[in-house]
């Protein structure tokens, strides 16, 4: 997985560069989006781009969606799928992990 750099995403909200990882912060201070969410864009097979979001739920459980786009110039996916923490594809565990830290380091701090 490479991650990609600015251009290939949105950037509704902040952008953040940790450790040579790029990540885009939504929330309601950074974006107006109402709920915090850390999304991770990167190219999987060294064509399509996917993005994992993630977000906490109403029972403050981690949650991400994973979103397939048919390349990496698409603005608009064409598919997505939520999963539990516990049930994210092994495949992404690594993208999850870096996203849930990620996660608490920026909206659970005091």
């Amino acid at each position: 997985m490479r991650n990609l750099d600015n251009t290939y995403f949105m950037s509704c909200g902040k952008t953040l560069n940790k450790n040579e990882d790029i990540f885009e912060l939504l929330g309601p201070n950074l974006s107006g989006h109402p709920v915090k969410i850390v999304n991770y864009y990167f190219t999987e097979d060294n064509y399509n781009k996917v993005c994992v979001s993630t977000f906490k739920d109403n029972f403050g459980e981690f949650r991400h969606e994973v979103y397939y786009f048919k390349n990496k110039n698409d603005n608009v996916f064409y598919r997505s799928r939520c999963f539990k923490d516990s049930a994210m594809p092994k495949k992404y565990n690594e993208v999850k992990n870096k996203l849930n830290q990620v996660y608490m380091e920026e909206f659970e701090t005091i």
